[in-house]
């Protein structure tokens, strides 16, 4: 009878009470305990020898599955340590999962970080002795700037922006979204610095999504903070409207007369209430129509860079923008019909002043010939 196989088969327990199947299966593993102990102490040998009890992990129903420590649920990751050693502690009163094998490995004398590979986590895991805090900082990740869709309406994304802050730094970020019976990992993506972000969905009409964030930092405590901490944010998928409104583009920015070899950046602000799919650039010089995407670079704003191009080259450009509708509203700034138009300047100026000077220089050569020759 061995405790693991009892508790995938039946569970460890059942409305709160031990079922009696593990019950006799801890019985079992504390006598076979008790022979061990008994022959240390037949030979002589128990108080030279340190015992050590532990598990790898609880039980969840029949299973215990990911996510794992610390993320997962604390009844699965959540484990214990029994030992005969009265040394084998610290003022904390508690360790890290992490904690059972550098401890081990202490105990016979090893360090860990002189291992080859590095024994993973070093810097989280100690052995429990040192795990202080002196060594661990206490403090949680903490929560600010959080931005999310208010109404997310069929065919649409969840869309989560918000900053993840701890003197320790961020070793995970994610959010946990909970449809039907199942809850769900995604891990929330840098945007820079301190900015996470991520989407979910798109989902069905009448879909709810019970979702909260989770963060855990990289001190050796592995601190984990939640937002909500009652884990009851929530949303319901409306039913798609139909949007007719069109992207608008505005604050265009770019160089009025371009020199020479120099590139063409153009920026503008685009806004849709659904979002953008694309924003593209259109120009010709004297020709076909040619198109460039501008690229996303934060917030509202998109910028694309065509050229350079030869002097007095006259561009005729428009941009369009395309909202992420079912309609796929267009937006437009100039058209194709009514283009802007940028000119390149030349240096007519500076090669008319050549001409001019070069031609002085020549008249001023003939004279000085004629009167030489004369």
């Amino acid at each position: 009878v061995e405790p693991d196989y009892i508790g995938h088969g039946s569970g460890e327990s059942a409305d709160n009470e031990i079922t009696a199947a593990y019950e006799q299966a801890l019985i079992a593993c504390d006598n076979a305990l008790g022979m061990v102990i008994d022959t240390l102490h037949t030979h002589g040998i128990y108080n030279d020898t340190v015992v050590l009890v532990s598990t790898d992990h609880g039980f969840k129903g029949v299973g215990h599955g990911p996510p794992a420590f610390p993320l997962g649920d604390p009844d699965v990751t959540e484990t214990w340590l029994i030992t005969n050693n009265p040394e084998i502690t610290n003022e904390l009163g508690w360790g890290l999962q992490n904690d059972l094998t550098p401890t081990c490995l202490a105990l016979a004398g090893i360090v860990p970080s002189v291992l080859t590979p590095l024994y993973n986590r070093t810097s989280q895991a100690l052995p429990l002795w040192d795990a202080n805090l002196e060594n661990r900082e206490m403090t949680k990740p903490s929560f600010s700037q959080l931005q999310f869709s208010p109404v997310v309406y069929e065919g649409k994304t969840f869309d989560v922006t918000v900053n993840i802050s701890d003197q320790s730094g961020i070793s995970l970020a994610q959010i946990r979204y909970k449809y039907g019976t199942i809850w769900r990992t995604k891990d929330l993506q840098v945007l820079g610095g301190i900015t996470y972000t991520t989407s979910l969905g798109p989902f069905s009409e009448g879909t709810n999504i019970l979702w909260y964030l989770r963060a855990v930092d990289n001190s050796t405590s592995l601190n984990i903070a939640l937002s909500p901490e009652n884990k009851t944010a929530s949303f319901t998928v409306q039913e798609a409207q139909e949007d007719l409104t069109l992207p608008v583009i505005s604050e265009v920015q770019y160089p009025q007369e371009p020199s020479i070899g120099d590139p063409i950046n153009i920026q503008a602000q685009v806004h849709d209430e659904s979002d953008i799919q694309t924003v593209y650039i259109y120009y010709r010089i004297n020709g076909e129509w040619q198109n460039k995407e501008l690229s996303h670079s934060g917030s509202d704003i998109y910028e694309a860079t065509i050229g350079p191009f030869n002097s007095g080259t006259i561009i005729n450009w428009y941009l369009e923008a395309v909202d992420d509708s079912a309609n796929n509203n267009s937006g437009f700034y100039c058209s194709e019909t009514a283009p802007c138009m940028i000119n390149i300047a030349g240096n007519d100026q500076n090669n008319t002043l050549l001409i001019i000077g070069g031609a002085i220089i020549a008249g001023i050569v003939l004279v000085i010939a004629f009167i030489r020759f004369r």
